[in-house]
């Protein structure tokens, strides 16, 4: 008998164990059984013990009969019948907490602080903070707060809601204790729900639509991932996948007669497309150019300019190009000539004045964009400073340059000179059709 008690006391203790002492909740139903069975056991004995000798053996055993059926049914409530595979289980309680301390639904007045205790979560591995307001927070002003000691914040998580927007923030215990602070903004709340829980298991990390955009305030996972793939090049053996200089992933395909009439790619916008494939010249894709490309961008411009030219007289092209970081332009010359002329390029020449504007016109007619780059004819030159290009073109001559040899991507916060130099002792028509396409996009 005593070596039964001795067990129940164990088992009661290592239950005992897994009790929140900072949470006013208790697994009383496991704890109530667990004390009946030893109180049980205690009564039995003493009973036992005082009963008179001449009791006959049957009571005996019918009073032992009692308390082992009774032991049976506590023992019994210790466990549960699983619906999926109607076996026994044992009752292990797993269920979340409130975090009293750090939970409100009382609204907040202008610029009022919610803060409470200190909650200890040495029980828990996660903490969960669901928050809704119908008014925004000060900036960063949602702050997990974190203590190894009770008192001093070691560090936190900081946190910007908005207005009528609900969110969910998961962290795993990263000190023992934890705090909720919150500071509301400039109008008085009349919403404020404001709720932590604690939970003994970890969970999936807040839920996101695949169709939502994704928030600075959203909680997230850091990750660092390496992407590669089997090469049958090289022996089925894992190659990592390449990135560009621009920090685009680099792909390529194969066809085969399966999927070239199902070939998808996804544009600059990630827009998904069909691929276009001619069916004369062997299932070659149709592609087009990048300057065409540009187009139907709504980024391509066009500017014109002719002009008559006495012997040893210029047509001049002033070309200046914006401070721009990130948007490059691309420039395409065509032009033609009724006379022998001298073609020439200038980088940063010095100008006095610009003279006469000229249009920069879309190339796509219903766009209403403009181009950033300005374009004047016949300006004032002081001097011409470094040539970037030259060309000496016979009479009747098109000089055009659209395989991108004579393309050029201009440089930023600078002048360009475009020169024609008639190089004949009669006079010469000549022909300036400017295009220039803007990449990345306006």
């Amino acid at each position: 008998m005593s070596l039964l008690r001795n067990i129940f006391s164990q088992i009661k203790n290592v239950a005992w164990t897994i009790i929140n002492p900072a949470t006013e909740e208790k697994q009383d139903s496991t704890i109530t059984h667990l004390s009946n069975i030893e109180w049980y056991t205690d009564w039995i004995e003493s009973s036992l013990s005082s009963i008179d000798t001449k009791v006959s053996t049957s009571d005996k055993q019918d009073t032992w009969n009692w308390f082992l059926s009774s032991l049976v049914t506590m023992i019994t409530n210790l466990y549960h019948t699983n619906i999926h595979t109607s076996s026994k289980e044992l009752c292990v309680y797993s269920e979340w907490h409130v975090c009293a301390d750090n939970s409100t639904s009382t609204p907040l007045w202008i610029n009022w602080i919610f803060t409470w205790n200190w909650q200890d979560t040495l029980d828990y591995t996660e903490v969960i903070v669901s928050i809704f307001t119908n008014q925004p927070s000060l900036t960063d002003w949602l702050l997990v707060e974190w203590s190894s000691n009770w008192a001093d914040v070691h560090w936190d998580d900081t946190f910007t809601i908005s207005a009528s927007s609900g969110k969910t923030f998961s962290f795993p215990c990263q000190n023992r204790y934890v705090r909720i602070t919150y500071k509301n903004d400039w109008v008085a709340q009349t919403q404020f729900a404001l709720e932590t829980l604690l939970k003994r298991f970890a969970s999936k990390w807040s839920s996101h639509r695949l169709k939502d955009n994704l928030v600075q305030e959203d909680d997230a996972i850091v990750t660092k991932s390496l992407i590669a793939w089997f090469s049958t090049a090289w022996g089925w053996t894992l190659q990592n996948v390449k990135v560009s200089p621009s920090w685009s992933v680099q792909v390529w395909w194969t066809l085969d007669e399966v999927s070239k009439s199902k070939s998808w790619l996804v544009d600059e916008n990630w827009v998904e497309h069909q691929m276009l494939w001619d069916t004369i010249f062997a299932w070659s894709p149709v592609v087009i150019d990048t300057s065409h490309h540009e187009i139907h961008c709504w980024d391509s411009f066009l500017v014109t300019h002719n002009s008559n030219l006495n012997s040893n007289a210029n047509s001049d092209i002033l070309i200046i190009v914006p401070n721009e970081a990130v948007k490059k332009y691309h420039l395409q010359i065509l032009t033609w000539v009724w006379s022998e002329c001298i073609y020439s390029l200038y980088e940063g020449p010095t100008i006095t004045a610009n003279w006469t504007s000229l249009s920069a016109i879309n190339r796509e007619r219903n766009s209403t964009l403009t181009s950033w780059l300005l374009f004047y004819h016949t300006p004032t030159i002081t001097a011409t400073w470094t040539i970037i290009d030259t060309e000496r073109f016979w009479a009747k001559h098109v000089f055009y340059s659209p395989n991108r040899v004579d393309e050029f991507v201009l440089k930023n916060n600078t002048k360009y000179l475009l020169r024609l130099k008639n190089n004949s002792w009669s006079e010469s028509f000549v022909s300036w059709k400017l295009n220039h396409y803007i990449h990345p996009w306006i």
